[in-house]
C-alpha cells in the first residue's frame, strides 16, 4: 500500500517532507532538525580539513585550529 505525504496520518512512518515542513509530531521534528544540523556540521568540518594552508589563511585559521575544529564531535 502506498502512502502519500497527505494521507500518512495513520501510518507510523512519516515521509521526510512532513518533518521538514514541521507538520510531524514535535519530538520527531526536533530530532530530525538535530540530525540534519549534525550532518551539516560533519560536512562543513570535513570540508574545513580539506582546505590547503593558503585557503585557511584566507579565512584566518591555522592548520592546528582547523584540525581542532574538525575533530569535534557532531553534537558540539
Amino acid at each position: 500500500m502506498s502512502c502519500t505525504t497527505r494521507s500518512c496520518s495513520s501510518s507510523p512512518y512519516l515521509h521526510t517532507s512532513v518533518l521538514r515542513s514541521g507538520q510531524g509530531p514535535t519530538w520527531m521534528v526536533r530530532a530530525y532538525a538535530m540530525a540534519e544540523r549534525a550532518l551539516q556540521r560533519r560536512q562543513q568540518r570535513h570540508a574545513l580539513l580539506e582546505l590547503d594552508d593558503r585557503r585557511l589563511k584566507d579565512i584566518g585559521l591555522t592548520r592546528d585550529q582547523a584540525r581542532e575544529e574538525g575533530r569535534k564531535p557532531v553534537w558540539r
